[in-house]
């Protein structure tokens, strides 16, 4: 039996979870509204753990991997995001600045993660690698913000707020290239992609038949 393709649900969940995320940085509605946390633990964290886990049943582990990987991250921002919980891990914590230096560090480690995972995304398409640059940039500003204090963190906030934005907006993109796909009609193009010699493109192409890649994180073609 063939597995179907999920990646545009993984983008899709990845670009709702997102643009969501950046409106709260910048600004536009309070962090405490009940609205995120549906939308982080559930389209945005459940959709990208089963598009990824699919991928993975499909023999694409690296991109099942990055895609499960952020699914369990926004699963965790949801939960620790709910009524009540937040408040639970504050009061464990006399000095919030320590609370912050955490989440900071741990902010830090999700950037050097994704920094692999941009090398691998250039090599399946050019979108695909930008975005996760661009996200590797956000990971880096939150962990700088909560370093910060006052307006310095204020202004971080927003900046990776609108890269949330863009990010969001690449991502969606790409999910609605892949359901194009998916429902038989032509892709949207993702761009030519980088560190692949001419042989290994040529042989991308001939496996999937088009000259430019709509393949969902996938560098096996």
């Amino acid at each position: 039996m063939a597995i179907a393709d999920l990646g545009a649900l993984g983008f899709w969940g990845f670009a709702t979870v997102t643009f969501v995320a950046g409106t709260v940085d910048c600004g536009w509605y309070a962090a405490d509204n009940r609205g995120l946390y549906y939308a982080f633990l559930m389209f945005g964290g459940l959709g990208q753990v089963i598009a990824g886990l699919v991928d993975i049943l499909r023999g694409n582990a690296a991109g099942g991997v990055i895609l499960t990987a952020f699914g369990i991250h926004w699963c965790g921002e949801g939960i620790s995001a709910w009524p009540g919980l937040s408040e639970m891990s504050k009061s464990r914590y006399d000095d919030q600045t320590q609370l912050l230096k955490m989440i900071g560090f741990y902010k830090l480690v999700w950037a050097l993660i994704s920094l692999p995972m941009i090398y691998v995304m250039f090599r399946a398409s050019m979108c695909q690698g930008v975005t996760l640059t661009v996200v590797c940039i956000i990971f880096a500003l939150h962990s700088l913000a909560c370093f910060l204090d006052g307006d310095a963190a204020e202004n971080v906030h927003k900046v990776s707020g609108y890269l949330c934005i863009i990010a969001a907006l690449l991502a969606y993109y790409m999910g609605c290239s892949l359901y194009l796909r998916a429902s038989g009609a032509p892709g949207l193009p993702f761009g030519r992609p980088l560190f692949v010699d001419e042989e290994e493109l040529k042989n991308r192409t001939r496996a999937t038949g088009e000259e430019i890649i709509h393949s969902t994180i996938d560098v096996h073609e």
